[in-house]
């Protein structure tokens, strides 16, 4: 109980790491996070007496891996916090060390504690550990009566009413009340989304853009990550509206310069003028891609050529930024087609299969 009270007095140290779910490498990433701390935390352990020292050392160290283990294997419970202080008050007890915990030490021993529950607190709970890798998800910061560091991981997409009842619960009803702590893309290609979803508003309006985001085929998803990259969209409502307009982008991949450009638009016949064969080796491809992208508007971004195909005042609206349209997850996405190849440069028979400028 001496232990118990004196949790949460004083400015409790913050943890080394907040984004350590957003790590690929599952449950062995997270054991390997969590000996490291854990190793961190007994090493800085000292008492004057050698043997206080190792008893005090092996009870810590104990209690830890212990709480670990039961984390692993059952998930977070309303009662664990108060299960962990409960135990390791009778270890220290049993071992006569009890008067050496002093508040220093206690308020470390929380910070470990805390980085290991937060690791495990997920919604909606999760058996299979190696969910971090598989899923995507955002942690949010959670605020208790100890002002510690918590956070709560959302896997996303999730039913919005049980969403918001979770968060209500939690007291997390108000937008101001969810600080959006890091960003998690299971599919590897779309990792740089991450940074644009960062200022994406609140958590209701990141769940839905997951939503609108997996109803996109594998193919699109990728298109998409390269539209709102060159298009610098960060916004939930730019991010959100983007999912409903893929098909108005045209999207050629590695072009690379603007002479490679020309030369696309040329062996494809994708100009306004066409070009007898006789002529080609006088082109200047720059000149021409210039003069595509001044008609087109058009435009480069790193490796990859962007056209719209339908002005943006005429795109689909699905999100005026202030009232969220209400979803279900049992709307399905698409089934995936056979997979399509790639458009190579000298292969691409047009921006999209028909498709001609």
């Amino acid at each position: 109980t001496g232990i118990l009270q004196t949790v949460g007095t004083g400015a409790a140290e913050q943890p080394e790491s907040r984004d350590i779910q957003c790590k690929n490498g599952g449950i062995g990433y997270v054991k390997k996070f969590f000996e490291d701390r854990k190793q961190k935390f007994i090493k800085d352990i000292y008492n004057r007496n050698p043997d206080v020292m190792e008893k005090l050392k092996e009870v810590f160290g104990r209690v830890l891996d212990d709480m670990f283990e039961e984390f692993e294997t059952s998930g977070v419970s309303p009662g664990s916090r108060e299960q962990f202080w409960n135990r390791l008050s009778k270890a220290l007890s049993d071992c006569g060390c009890c008067q050496y915990a002093n508040s220093n030490l206690v308020s470390k021993t929380a910070v470990v504690y805390q980085e290991m529950e937060n690791i495990f607190q997920c919604w909606p709970p999760q058996k299979d550990m190696d969910w971090r890798e598989n899923a995507d998800y955002i942690t949010i910061q959670r605020q208790d009566e100890y002002f510690c560091d918590k956070f709560f991981t959302l896997l996303l997409p999730a039913e919005p009413q049980s969403l918001q009842t979770f968060l209500c619960k939690n007291g997390l009803d108000k937008p101001w009340d969810c600080r959006i702590l890091s960003i998690h893309m299971a599919d590897k290609a779309c990792v740089r989304l991450q940074g644009n979803l960062h200022g994406c508003g609140s958590v209701m309006e990141i769940n839905y853009f997951f939503h609108c985001f997996n109803q996109l085929s594998e193919k699109e998803k990728h298109r998409y990550v390269i539209a709102a990259a060159a298009e610098h969209f960060e916004t939930a409502k730019t991010l959100i509206n983007l999912t409903a307009n893929m098909d108005n982008l045209h999207i050629v991949k590695d072009i690379g310069t603007a002479g490679n450009l020309g030369m696309f638009l040329v062996e494809n016949d994708l100009t306004s003028l066409h070009f007898p064969d006789e002529v080609l080796p006088f082109l200047d491809y720059e000149k021409v891609a210039e003069a595509h992208m001044k008609e087109t508007g058009g435009w480069m971004h790193l490796d990859n050529y962007i056209e719209e195909a339908v002005p943006r005042e005429l795109w689909t609206e699905i999100y005026d930024g202030i009232h969220l349209p209400d979803f279900s997850l049992e709307q399905k996405a698409p089934q995936e087609t056979e997979p399509e190849p790639e458009l190579e440069t000298e292969e691409a028979q047009g921006f999209d299969p028909g498709m001609t400028l």
